[in-house]
């Protein structure tokens, strides 16, 4: 059984992931009308609610945007990359995806939820 605070953390990502794309209620795994009647259904049936939840979090992983897109999102690089600078940034890992924890700590929000 997975931890309390793990499951409540992935099904807020879920809810904001169905949220965001507009899919709330369609589409979400919870079958809720909207977000109170789903937390409703989560404290009502919890290990179904953690088995759904759970499920979801396998299939949508966190990732995070790379160093370069977060830069050029807040306006310090241009989206664009020329050709004589990719090898440069794939070598100094600006094309990598940001980690989780340094995500976190700078307020990061992830791409897919």
């Amino acid at each position: 059984m997975a931890e309390f605070q793990e499951v409540h953390r992935q099904f807020d990502r879920m809810c904001r992931y169905y949220q965001r794309k507009r899919e709330c209620p369609m589409g979400c795994p919870m079958n809720g009308v909207n977000i109170s009647q789903c937390r409703k259904i989560a404290f009502e049936r919890p290990k179904e609610t953690e088995k759904i939840v759970m499920q979801w979090a396998a299939e949508h992983p966190v990732v995070y945007p790379t160093w370069w897109e977060w830069l050029a999102s807040i306006g310090a690089v241009t989206r664009k990359v020329t050709p004589d600078a990719a090898s440069f940034l794939i070598n100094t890992g600006v094309l990598d995806p940001i980690h989780a924890d340094i995500a976190e700590k700078l307020g990061i929000e992830p791409k897919n939820g």
